[in-house]
C-alpha cells in the first residue's frame, strides 16, 4: 500500500482503531478489499480542468497535468504524472486528499495510457493508498479511468473505503461494514431522494445525491454468508424488523435506530436483477432473484432496472438496464402482509417512432421492457445483433421505402 499522510484539518477527525473493535458501536477503518457501494458516485465528469502543477507540487515529469475535484464538499487533487523525469509516457495517478495539490512521494497508483486514432485513453489503478488521520490509518481503494480527445478530458475517478465494528440491532450484537459512496473518505453521507423535471416531461422520482452503504453480516460476522444491505441513513430489514443506520460525524460510532414500519414485499420473476426504488422520504437499492423481499409499506416509483438473462442456456448472459428517464415512471404499491409482483425487465417490446418535418422524415428504433422503461443498456454475449431493416408500405401494399436502421 502506498501510504498518504494528511493533517486532520483538511479530513474528517479519525475514527478509533482496531484495538476498538469488540465495543459495540464503535467503528475502525479496514482494507476496502472488493467492497462495493450501492450507490456509488464517480468523482470527476465529462469536462474535467487539468493544467500545469505548481512549482512545490512534488510531480516529476515534465509534462504532469494536475486536477482538482471535489467529493461531497471534501477537495482532492489529482495528477498524472510519469514515475521518472525520463519515463517516456505517464505511468503513475497521484493523489492528494488536502486538495492543495502538493503529491506526496508514495501516494499513488499504477496508471496505464493507450491511444487508438485521436482518443487517448487511460486505466486508473487498482490500487490502494492509506491516508494517515491523527495515527490512524485508512485503507483507500482507487480504480477508474481517463479518456482525452481532442481538449475534452473525462474522468471517472472511484474512492472506496470502509469502517467496521459491532453495532446493536434491538439487543442482538452483528457486525457492520459501512461503505463510503461518495468519495470522501466518510461513511455517514446520506442518499436523497427527489424529483426532477425536464422541459416537456413529467416530473419522475430519482437520487439526487449518492450516500454511503451499510452491509449487515447475518451469520459469524465474517461476511461470508447471509447479510442485509441497505443505505445509511435509510430503512434496513435485519433479524424480521426495520432500522435505520447511522453514524457520527466523527465516524467513531455506529448506531441502529428502530424504524415504525408495517411490512409487505416485492417480487419480480427474474432470475438475477438490481433495481433501485424510491418514495418521498426513502431509497432501497434491492437486488434479488425469483424470491420476494420485504419492503415498507408505501408508495414507491422505479428509478433504474437491471437484469442478467442466460442466454441460450448457456454460461453466457445478456445484460439489461433500463431507467424512468423520459417515460412515465412504474409505480409500485407495497401494502402490509401482502406480496406485489412486479412486471418489469423483459420481455422487451420494440417500436418505431416518426417525427416528420416537411418532405423529411426521420424514423428511430426504441425498446421498452414489460413496465414500459426505456432501455438504455443491453449488452449481448455474442456482440451487436444485425440492425432492424425496415419497410414501408402505402395503403395499397407498394413498397415505398426500404432501409436500414444504424447504431448510434
Amino acid at each position: 500500500m502506498k501510504r498518504c499522510a494528511v493533517a486532520a484539518a483538511f479530513l474528517w477527525a479519525a475514527c478509533l482503531g482496531v484495538s476498538a473493535w469488540g465495543q459495540v458501536g464503535r467503528l475502525a477503518p479496514v482494507d476496502a478489499g472488493g467492497a462495493e457501494a450501492l450507490l456509488a458516485e464517480p468523482l470527476g465528469g465529462e469536462n474535467v480542468a487539468f493544467g500545469r502543477p505548481g512549482a512545490d507540487s512534488g510531480t516529476v515529469h515534465p509534462n504532469a497535468t494536475v486536477a482538482r475535484l471535489t467529493a461531497a464538499g471534501t477537495p482532492i487533487a489529482v495528477a498524472i504524472d510519469a514515475s521518472g523525469p525520463q519515463v517516456a509516457s505517464p505511468d503513475v495517478f497521484r493523489l492528494d486528499f488536502t486538495g492543495r495539490g502538493r503529491f506526496e512521494e508514495g501516494c499513488f497508483v499504477p496508471f496505464k495510457l493507450s491511444s487508438q486514432g485521436q482518443v487517448t485513453t487511460g486505466r486508473i489503478g487498482p490500487g490502494t493508498v492509506t491516508v494517515e488521520r491523527n495515527g490512524q490509518t485508512v485503507p483507500v481503494g482507487v480504480t477508474g479511468n481517463y479518456w482525452k480527445y481532442g481538449s475534452r478530458r473525462i474522468l471517472q475517478l472511484h474512492l472506496i473505503s470502509v469502517r467496521q465494528g459491532d453495532c446493536d440491532f434491538g439487543g442482538t450484537t452483528r457486525r457492520v461494514r459501512l461503505v463510503d459512496g461518495t468519495g470522501n473518505l466518510a461513511v455517514n453521507d446520506v442518499a436523497r431522494p427527489g424529483q426532477q423535471r425536464s422541459a416537456g416531461r413529467q416530473a419522475r422520482m430519482a437520487v439526487t445525491r449518492a450516500g454511503d452503504t451499510v452491509v449487515v453480516d447475518l451469520g459469524d460476522g465474517s461476511f461470508s454468508g447471509p447479510t442485509a444491505r441497505g443505505l445509511v441513513g435509510h430503512p434496513i430489514h435485519v433479524g424480521g424488523a426495520w432500522y435505520t443506520v447511522e453514524v457520527s460525524d466523527d465516524q467513531a460510532a455506529v448506531t441502529a435506530k428502530p424504524f415504525a414500519a408495517a411490512t409487505g414485499q416485492v417480487r419480480v420473476d427474474h432470475g438475477e436483477w438490481t433495481m433501485i426504488l424510491a418514495s418521498r422520504d426513502h431509497v432501497f437499492p434491492l437486488a434479488g432473484g425469483t424470491g420476494a423481499i420485504p419492503l415498507p409499506e408505501g408508495l414507491y416509483q422505479v428509478v433504474q432496472y437491471g437484469q442478467r438473462t442466460p442466454v441460450e442456456g448457456q454460461n453466457r448472459v445478456a445484460v439489461l438496464g433500463c431507467s424512468n428517464d423520459g417515460v412515465r415512471p412504474p409505480i409500485v404499491r407495497i401494502k402490509a402482509a401482502e406480496t406485489t409482483d412486479l412486471a418489469i425487465g423483459d420481455p422487451l417490446a420494440p417500436s418505431i417512432r416518426v417525427q416528420i418535418r416537411g418532405s423529411s422524415v426521420r424514423m428511430d428504433f426504441a425498446v421498452a421492457d414489460a413496465a414500459g422503461l426505456a432501455i438504455d443498456g443491453l449488452g449481448l454475449p455474442t456482440g451487436r445483433r444485425p440492425t432492424p431493416k425496415v419497410t414501408i408500405r402505402d395503403a395499397q401494399g407498394k413498397i415505398v421505402h426500404q432501409g436500414t436502421f444504424e447504431y448510434g
